[in-house]
């Protein structure tokens, strides 16, 4: 299974899946991951080992003769050959372009493609599964050649892996949902999907393949650029630090210079580091070369952003003219121990406010509105005076980027609960700003259905929803009742490979958590069985500090917050992992839930009831 020492890592994937009549088959997918300093090398293939000199990789791929192996490589020489009384084909490839280590794979299986291609197995081809995947690949990778100049080749479909993507160079590895399309067993949510995670890997080609930046720490460029082509607006609301935080600064960077600056910038910078490494001061120094005119460089006002942790709630006072900013927080009176000066450059169509000038002065009319931070561009929030907030609220039918806005500010108690409540009065003729109130509305819902708020609450978002639900009623008119009573036994499933994938075990339970009645079964479960996802998951799966935020994002009652410190306390031994943070941020959420309550519970339970009377 592969090659291990204390440094490096040539990792063997083995997956497996069953074919039409039941036979197991079986593939390997080889990863090779270096864990020091990241260097770069010419690959030559011979013999599966890591030479010690880090000049070469040096290995030799031996299969069944039915197999192929599949790699970035280009195959020098095929023979077979008999070893051990066994009829195999050696085959021999190399060497590459200069590519960073963590990018190589070999894949060794029986599968069969579509050119471009798409690599999956025999009868997922066949049945067309890989045809969507494959007519959406060549526009996104012609869009990526003009807007980077580079291009790029092929995919594969793996029923077994644990990261879901990779972004291989030469060969992007794709888990099979992440891949396939079946037209008659697939919703088009799954279709969505496909086309934002194939858009994503083959980003990465540029990003992280081109150019690989030369460390961990610089990992947000990579995991940003490829985020940032996948949607137009940034979605705060999903601060995962090396993907949708880096593609909300790069978002907000692109509109401070213009997008066509922006681009000739990159294309400059990914010429220059071609097959070579890089810091996010060298993507700097570029895009000021191109002809920025700002106040400050690109330098100085990206790396207090990048360098600062969170983001500013940016304050419009419409009475006054000022306009101030402060660091955001979900907890306002929470002890920030790390050293910080918290000011950033924000630009706006009136003013600049700078870290040298954290307040400005500028003028608004005051009986127009004011909205700031036009198509959600810049990474920070946004609060207004009583009197503008009002002015907003009689023009949400024409922009409905306040309603998110209200919803965290509110949370972090900078808005009246009641204003942020009211911004959803309008919904009754709506239908797309569904989504943003939803999104919103499901925190409400985990505070509340299992309180005496929650019988108003529904009755009032009934009222709203009426006209809408009757519009497409049709749409559950086939709908029929899921079986009650499983969820104890679909969470031992978790526990059985045979039954759910390893891959597939953490989702499935938060999932299950998702749920009124299955949160408390998925935290009773995982805490019973911690020493169990400890050591299957918690030093190597991604996934695995989302384990502990699915089963605990509904707490929010001091009865929960002690079990969650009991947790911590009784499990300390077994030890955390990859979710030492998620768990410290549970308890910090849980904390900031019950303050929240105390203060505002009985003022949206009067809201409620006065507003579905």
């Amino acid at each position: 299974h592969g090659f291990n020492s204390q440094t490096d890592k040539i990792n063997a994937l083995k997956g497996s899946f069953t074919q039409k009549r039941k036979s197991c088959h079986y593939l390997l997918n080889l990863i090779m991951l270096v864990t020091k300093q990241a260097k770069f090398i010419n690959v030559n293939v011979n013999n599966l080992f890591y030479s010690k000199s880090y000049n070469y990789l040096v290995a030799t791929l031996h299969k069944q003769i039915a197999l192929i192996v599949i790699s970035y490589f280009f195959t020098l020489e095929t023979e077979n050959v008999i070893i051990a009384g066994t009829a195999i084909t050696r085959t021999i490839v190399g060497p590459t372009k200069r590519m960073s280590t963590y990018l190589i794979v070999f894949v060794v299986s029986d599968f069969t493609y579509i050119n471009v291609r798409i690599w999956a197995r025999k009868r997922a081809i066949e049945d067309g599964q890989g045809d969507y995947a494959f007519n959406i690949t060549q526009p996104i990778l012609e869009f990526f050649e003009k807007y980077y100049n580079t291009s790029y080749p092929l995919s594969i479909a793996l029923p077994d892996f644990n990261s879901g993507t990779m972004e291989n160079w030469g060969l992007v590895t794709y888990r099979e949902t992440a891949l396939l399309y079946d037209p008659r067993r697939s919703a088009n949510g799954n279709k969505q999907r496909i086309v934002t995670v194939v858009s994503h890997e083959l980003a990465h080609m540029w990003f992280g393949n081109l150019v690989t930046v030369k460390w961990w720490n610089d990992l947000w460029l990579n995991e940003g650029f490829a985020s940032y082509v996948d949607w137009n607006q940034l979605i705060l609301y999903d601060l995962k630090v090396q993907n949708s935080t880096g593609a909300a600064v790069l978002k907000m960077l692109s509109e401070f210079l213009t997008e066509p600056v922006f681009a000739k910038g990159l294309s400059n910078y990914l010429k220059q580091f071609a097959f070579g490494s890089s810091v996010h001061l060298d993507l700097w120094l570029h895009l000021q070369k191109v002809g920025v005119k700002l106040p400050y460089s690109v330098h100085e006002i990206m790396n207090r952003w990048i360098l600062q942790m969170g983001f500013p709630v940016v304050t419009i006072d419409t009475r006054t003219g000022n306009v101030s900013q402060k660091h955001f927080l979900l907890e306002p009176e929470a002890v920030v121990d790390r050293k910080s000066e918290f000011k950033y450059v924000v630009k706006h169509h009136h003013c600049d406010i700078t870290f040298e000038n954290p307040s400005y002065k500028s003028n608004f009319s005051k009986n127009e509105w004011v909205l700031a931070n036009l198509h959600v561009s810049g990474y920070f929030r946004v609060n207004y005076d009583l009197g503008n907030w009002e002015r907003l609220l009689s023009q949400l039918e024409s922009n409905h980027q306040v309603l998110h806005d209200n919803y965290e500010k509110e949370q972090a108690s900078i808005l009246n609960i009641t204003l942020a409540l009211r911004s959803t009065k309008y919904l009754l003729q709506e239908y797309i700003p569904w989504e943003a109130a939803l999104r919103n509305l499901n925190y409400f819902f985990q505070l509340f259905d299992r309180s005496e708020v929650y019988g108003a609450m529904q009755a009032y978002l009934k009222k709203q929803v009426k006209p809408l639900f009757e519009y497409f009623g049709t749409i559950s008119s086939n709908w029929t009742t899921v079986p009650s009573g499983h969820t104890d036994q679909y969470l031992e499933y978790t526990m059985n490979p045979e039954k759910i994938r390893k891959q597939d075990a953490t989702s499935t339970i938060g999932y299950i958590a998702s749920n009124i009645i299955g949160q408390p079964l998925a935290w009773d479960f995982v805490r019973a069985n911690w020493d169990y996802f400890f050591k299957l998951y918690g030093t190597g799966s991604f996934t695995f500090s989302r384990l502990i935020s699915d089963v605990t994002n509904r707490f929010c009652t001091p009865f929960e917050l002690s079990q969650l410190k009991c947790f911590q306390k009784d499990s300390a031994e077994t030890g955390f992992g990859l979710g030492t943070q998620a768990l410290q941020q549970a308890i910090e959420k849980t904390t900031a839930k019950i303050k929240w309550l105390e203060e505002n519970k009985e003022a949206v339970l009067q809201w409620f009831l006065s507003e579905s009377a």
